[in-house]
């Protein structure tokens, strides 16, 4: 019961502390949320593994580097917005599976996971070229 209740009183200082879950994210991470998630707050934000893991109110999850660097977005349900798609993965996506949305994006050594709004999931190398469709 003295867990709930610290748990709370902690959730409640971080959405009345301005700022408060800001201030513990790189700069470029801060950055990224601000241009590509303007009007998102965020709700939680915590290290695992050596990365930030940051939630947004309307449910986003984003994943990043102990640098600031994008490794991953997942929507949730919610669409990607579209200025975090590399454009050459933007126009695959609107010419070969148009009217679907990006709900999730992810760095990956060899280049990026897409995964669309029917469930299928892509994937691209680095430099936005089609690979093929993860089974």
């Amino acid at each position: 019961m003295k867990q709930k209740i610290i748990l709370i009183a902690t959730a409640i200082f971080m959405l009345a502390v301005p700022g408060f879950a800001q201030k513990n994210l790189p700069a470029s991470a801060n950055a990224f949320i601000k241009e590509h998630f303007p009007n998102e707050k965020i709700v939680n934000n915590k290290m695992d593994d050596g990365k930030h893991k940051v939630y947004l109110s309307s449910g986003y999850e984003l994943e990043f580097s102990s640098k600031g660097e994008m490794l991953e977005v997942e929507g949730k349900g919610n669409k990607i917005p579209n200025t975090i798609i590399p454009a050459n993965i933007f126009n695959y996506i609107n010419i070969n599976y148009s009217g679907q949305n990006v709900t999730e994006i992810e760095k990956e050594d060899y280049g990026y996971e897409i995964k669309l709004s029917n469930g299928t999931e892509l994937k691209f190398d680095k430099a936005g070229k089609f690979m093929k469709i993860d089974d």
